[in-house]
């Protein structure tokens, strides 16, 4: 009788997202394993850019991260990524030379 062959280790790719732009894909597998004390928080940040001509660019952004179960924490964490998201958001509207003063 032969052994049973063992399966190789898949490696994580990216995933087209259904229904959305094409450009936007899951990134990998997510660990969604937490541990007694845990949380996971996220925040999503988005602009819409006019860009004349009556045309307009939308950009939306997702961060979320794993923190300790406490009020403090949590807070800390919006804080955070909204401040890393509104560099992001600046720094692709920079890229697109659009002035928004």
């Amino acid at each position: 009788m032969p052994l049973p062959r063992k399966k190789k280790a898949v490696e994580p790719k990216d995933t087209p997202v259904k229904g959305v732009v094409d450009h936007v894909v899951k990134q990998g597998n997510r660990n969604n394993t937490l541990v007694k004390g845990e949380v996971r928080v996220g925040i999503s940040k988005g602009c819409t850019l006019n860009m004349g001509n009556y045309q307009s660019a939308r950009m939306d952004f997702w961060m979320e991260r794993v923190v300790e179960d406490s009020e403090h924490a949590i807070n800390n964490a919006y804080a955070d990524m909204g401040e890393e998201l509104g560099s992001l958001i600046d720094e692709q509207v920079n890229e697109l030379g659009i002035d928004l003063k």
